[in-house]
C-alpha cells in the first residue's frame, strides 16, 4: 500500500469521472491535515447517494479527516447507511457481510501485520449501530476480548435507516419509529461499558451539539 494505489494508470485519467480526479489530485493522500482544514481538501465524493441533509455524512467525513494515513489504512463497513458514503470516500474500502466487519478487519489487521510488519497499516471498522451491536455483536465482542489491534466506530443513529426504520439494541426506550409504532419496550445498550469491560485500548463517545 502506498500512493501509487490512488494515482491513475497511464493513458485512462479521460475515461475517469471528474469527481474521482479531483479527489485524486486534492485528496489528503500523503498530506497532514486536520478538521480546520476541512473544505480545503476533498475526502469524499460529492455524489454519494446519502438522504439529503443526513447528519451521518458529516460524522463520516470527520472520521476520514481524524485518519493519519488515509494511503496507509484500510476501512472496512458492512450493510447499512453508513457504507454507501464511506464507499466513495478517499480510503481504501472492504465491504463485508453483514455483521462481519469485525471478523474481517481482525484478518485484515493481522495479514497487514504479517505482510509489511515494518511498516505502520491501520484498519478501521466503521459500521452503523445494527451492524455493531445487533447483527454483528459476537464478532464485535469477541474482537475487543481478543484484543484485536484495529479501530471500531460504530455510527448510532438508533434505528435501522436503511431497511424502513426498525428499533435496534442502541434503539432508546419509548422510540417510536416507523416499524416499531408502540415505542421500544427495552433499554439502550451500554455499548461503551462493555467496551470497558472487554478490555479496549481507548474508548469514547462524540456527541453532536
Amino acid at each position: 500500500m502506498s500512493l501509487d494505489y490512488v494515482k491513475f494508470t497511464n493513458g485512462f485519467e479521460k475515461f475517469m469521472p471528474k469527481e474521482y480526479r479531483d479527489m485524486v489530485e486534492h485528496g489528503p493522500f500523503g498530506k497532514k491535515v486536520s478538521v480546520s482544514q476541512m473544505g480545503s481538501f476533498k475526502e469524499i465524493l460529492e455524489e454519494h447517494p446519502m438522504c439529503a441533509g443526513c447528519a451521518m455524512t458529516l460524522f463520516i467525513r470527520l472520521a476520514m479527516i481524524a485518519v493519519p494515513n488515509p494511503e496507509d489504512t484500510i476501512m472496512v463497513g458492512t450493510a447499512g447507511c453508513g457504507r454507501l458514503a464511506i464507499s466513495q470516500a478517499a480510503i481504501p474500502f472492504v465491504y463485508g457481510n453483514y455483521g462481519d466487519q469485525n471478523g474481517v478487519a481482525s484478518g485484515l489487521s493481522r495479514g497487514l501485520r504479517l505482510r509489511f510488519g515494518d511498516k505502520p497499516k491501520d484498519v478501521v471498522v466503521m459500521a452503523g449501530d445494527g451492524g455493531t451491536a445487533d447483527i454483528g455483536f459476537q464478532q464485535v465482542l469477541h474482537s475487543w476480548f481478543r484484543k484485536e489491534r484495529f479501530t471500531t466506530i460504530m455510527l448510532d443513529n438508533e434505528v435501522y435507516g436503511n431497511t424502513g426504520g426498525q428499533e435496534s439494541g442502541m434503539t432508546s426506550r419509548g422510540a417510536v419509529l416507523k416499524m416499531a409504532p408502540l415505542g421500544k419496550k427495552f433499554e439502550k445498550m451500554d455499548m461503551l461499558q462493555m467496551a470497558k469491560v472487554a478490555g479496549c485500548a481507548y474508548v469514547a463517545t462524540v456527541v453532536p451539539n
